[in-house]
């Protein structure tokens, strides 16, 4: 499950990056 999650959370680390 969090192997699952981790690719979720990669994509929003990338699109806070971008936000900011």
């Amino acid at each position: 499950k969090l192997f699952h999650i981790a690719p979720n959370v990669y994509y929003m680390d990338l699109l806070a990056k971008t936000v900011r």
